[in-house]
């Protein structure tokens, strides 16, 4: 049986991609602190066993497994942050645990994500120190959002360069009433829209990215539908990210953008798991 052991796991991404691909295949478990993602996660994956913060994990008492995977912190990384310190930093620094993991267990396959906008000098050092170079996909080929992500693995993922799924913002618009509340706090920033020259999507583009906390950024996830500038609405961010419909209810809606935009798309991570799948079959693994 193919074993696997998440860390940095969220809300699950890459577990919903092996569930439906790779079916006979068990979580020996996972790591997560984020009590929304993990009351989401449980949610879905009632059986799979939490180990906690990846930092404190005993790794000479972890089971053998397969697989490991997960997206480190990107808050010391990111090109968002201003002040970032790389993987010097407090929360990315925890790549160093995942790298711990993969050298004591020695699993026979690995997958790490992190954002694209990091420093070249940290690109290298993660290359160096996992022997191999990342591939870059972007969620826009596989989705209505642009979203470019950097993968480190030890398995072949063939690059993609264009729309194996043509879709843009019109195909997962709701309905949404003109006289949404969001609207009117869209007209009261719209001055802020014009002074910083932040750009309205409109239903034919693709979104720019799956944004966080919208009361905070003028233009996060601001659309110009049929009836004026609005907000995406929460089952509008799941599509975005691909997930299934209402995947996240149970917490606030702020908390659901939270774990909806710090998530993996799930159909790059489905991507992803086809080309495992297709390296286990070659080496006669499954």
């Amino acid at each position: 049986m193919f074993k696997y052991f998440s860390t940095f796991t969220g809300i699950g991404s890459i577990e919903l991609a092996i569930e439906e691909i790779l079916p006979n295949s068990k979580c020996i478990g996972y790591s997560e602190i984020n009590k929304n993602a993990i009351l989401i996660y449980n949610k879905h994956f009632p059986k799979h066993k939490n180990y906690g913060d990846i930092s404190q994990i005993n790794i000479n008492q972890l089971p053998d497994f397969d697989f490991l995977f997960g997206g480190s912190p990107c808050q010391d990384l990111s090109i968002a942050n201003f002040k970032r310190k790389s993987l010097q930093g407090s929360k990315s620094s925890l790549f160093f645990k995942f790298l711990e993991i993969l050298i004591v267990k020695k699993p026979k396959y690995f997958l790490l994500e992190n954002v694209a906008s990091m420093n070249d000098e940290s690109i290298k050092t993660i290359s160096n120190l996992l022997s191999c170079k990342p591939i870059l996909l972007d969620a826009q080929y596989f989705s209505a959002q642009r979203r470019k992500r950097l993968f480190w693995c030890n398995f072949f993922i063939k690059p993609i360069t264009k729309d194996i799924k043509n879709e843009t913002i019109k195909d997962i618009l709701q309905e949404v009433k003109e006289t949404s509340k969001s609207r009117h706090i869209c007209k009261s920033m719209l001055v802020k829209i014009k002074e910083r020259k932040l750009k309205i999507l409109m239903p034919t583009d693709k979104s720019n990215v799956c944004m966080v906390k919208q009361n905070r950024c003028p233009n996060a996830g601001m659309i110009n539908d049929k009836y004026g500038l609005r907000f995406f609405t929460i089952q509008e961010y799941e599509r975005l990210q691909c997930l299934p419909k209402n995947y996240t209810k149970g917490i606030s809606k702020l908390q659901r953008e939270e774990v909806i935009g710090n998530a993996i798309n799930v159909n790059v991570a489905r991507y992803i798991i086809l080309n495992l799948k297709r390296q286990l079959e070659k080496n006669n693994e499954i």
